[in-house]
């Protein structure tokens, strides 16, 4: 489709239809009424009364404009597994300047993925683990955000893991030898408005190192907390 709008609702981004005329935000967003851009005013009036009913804050863009928005769009909320789509960017940073591909072992950039707990080494599978499989959940590994064991021979079964997407950022943290918020900020989030720590920012890691090779580890499968202006930037 050659329009597109980003919608969120209390920090969950959907992707959407249509807009032909886009700007791209400064410091604010620039505002238009629904007709302006082309939607119901009162269909969009509904499903803000529907958000609502969750509580929480929420902002409809469409091409680039401020339709509507509800609750404080700078109150940070717990991202949870949504920061997943924040390891995602990273991974695709790290395709772009040609140092990963999708389907590199994963141990070429990261030679300890899988190696805890150490009976995931027994099944023999640890070489075959591509950077595809940890970034679609088709590894093979348990759930656990941890060092989860595995379950399945890689590519064969799809199952959701915390772990798996722990070990892809932490590859992308030693391939790229920095500290994954300070490269996504200088290549990403500054670029497009989000200020760091009032905007987003990463807790502490809860079930890896602090430290991997000496570099901040950052989880990817959960741990950021942002503003829904920063989110719906990034949706945008």
């Amino acid at each position: 489709m050659s329009r597109r709008m980003a919608m969120v609702l209390g920090g969950l981004i959907c992707a959407c239809a249509i807009v032909e005329a886009q700007v791209w935000p400064t410091d604010v967003w620039s505002l238009a009424s629904p007709a302006e851009v082309g939607m119901d005013a009162a269909y969009l009036q509904q499903a803000r009364e529907y958000a609502q009913t969750g509580g929480g804050s929420g902002a409809v863009i469409r091409g680039g404009y401020m339709a509507m928005s509800w609750g404080s769009l700078d109150y940070r909320y717990e991202m949870k597994s949504s920061t997943k789509s924040i390891g995602g960017t990273a991974l695709a940073l790290a395709i772009d300047d040609g140092l990963m591909n999708l389907g590199d072992p994963a141990r070429w950039h990261h030679p300890l993925v899988g190696a805890e707990p150490s009976s995931n080494i027994a099944t023999g599978y640890l070489g075959n683990i591509t950077l595809l499989h940890l970034a679609t959940h088709t590894a093979g590994f348990g759930a656990s955000g941890g060092y989860p064991e595995l379950q399945y021979e890689p590519g064969t079964q799809w199952m959701y893991s915390d772990g798996g997407t722990n070990w892809l950022g932490e590859a992308i943290t030693l391939r790229y030898q920095r500290d994954l918020n300070d490269l996504l900020f200088e290549r990403v989030f500054g670029r497009i408005g989000v200020v760091p720590g009032s905007d987003l920012r990463w807790r502490d890691n809860l079930f890896r190192s602090d430290l991997i090779d000496g570099i901040k580890n950052r989880e990817l499968a959960s741990g950021m907390a942002a503003n829904v202006d920063a989110m719906a930037r990034l949706g945008y």
